[in-house]
């Protein structure tokens, strides 16, 4: 089982991933609510997220710059939590590339277009 905590903005993607995620009986999904890591640490071992799925947006409480500062605190309170991006790379191309930037430095463990399927979505997570 994959414990994934997820933070994207709207409604409708986290539903549609969440939805997505749990009908493979691969994952168990809660949010990261207000970006808060302690969410993600969990109180027992076995409740720490596997993997963060945070998307990237140009609402407050999405940017690129607010997202910097989670990746910083996950990296810090849950170090072997993988980090994954969500992007709708048609958005914002500054911040898509700023995406990009933070693959190609590490800081991150990959990146998902809100483009792709969500077969895509799933296989990819899957195998992070």
């Amino acid at each position: 089982m994959i414990n994934l905590a997820i933070s994207v903005p709207g409604k409708f993607y986290t539903d549609a991933i969440t939805e997505a995620l749990e009908k493979t009986g691969n994952f168990r999904v809660w949010p990261l609510i207000d970006s808060d890591v302690n969410m993600a640490k969990g109180r027992e071992p076995s409740d720490r997220a596997d993997v963060a799925l945070l998307g990237v947006s140009v609402y407050p409480g999405y940017t690129l710059r607010e997202r910097q500062r989670v990746i910083q605190d996950l990296r810090a309170n849950v170090p072997n939590c993988r980090i994954v991006m969500f992007i709708d790379e048609l958005v914002s191309p500054e911040q898509t590339n700023g995406v990009k930037s933070l693959k190609q430095a590490r800081l991150i463990d990959g990146f998902l277009y809100a483009s792709g399927t969500m077969e895509y979505l799933v296989a990819t997570l899957e195998s992070i």
